[in-house]
């Protein structure tokens, strides 16, 4: 998003495989028994790392060294919403933002952490819109 930028995924791909395996070991230790979503978002950003932009850097959110997952995946969510300027759209913003903020507290991140991100995405819905959509 804006003033954030990531360069995680612009890594050699033998150090990508290596930390996509690290990635899922990872998510398996916090319990997380459905990877597909975290995976495919993975390798997405593998074959289009320029789509990446992560999160603001807080390195208390990282996964994995220099990769916030939850970022990834909530990156992952919208660049496939369709058409944002519909109602569905508009849904399917706010349901990547709570997801957001529940895969944080799957990873271990406090929860006031978490839905005070969550909030926040909410709250710059309309600036979202405004700013990044026009």
């Amino acid at each position: 998003m804006l003033g954030s930028k990531n360069y995680f995924f612009y890594q050699l791909n033998s150090v990508l495989y290596k930390k996509r395996l690290e990635l899922r070991q990872t998510l398996s230790y916090f319990g997380i028994q459905d990877l597909t979503i975290w995976l495919n978002a993975y390798d997405y950003f593998c074959l289009y790392p320029h789509k990446y932009d992560g999160a603001t850097i807080v390195k208390d959110l990282a996964t994995i060294q220099g990769l916030d997952a939850c970022a990834m995946v909530h990156d992952y969510r919208y660049l496939h919403i369709e058409k944002w300027w519909s109602i569905n759209g508009l849904k399917s913003k706010l349901k990547a933002d709570l997801e957001y903020g529940k895969n944080m507290e799957l990873t271990g991140k406090g929860s006031i952490t978490a839905y005070t991100r969550t909030s926040l995405l909410w709250i710059s819905t309309p600036f979202y819109y405004l700013i990044f959509k026009l």
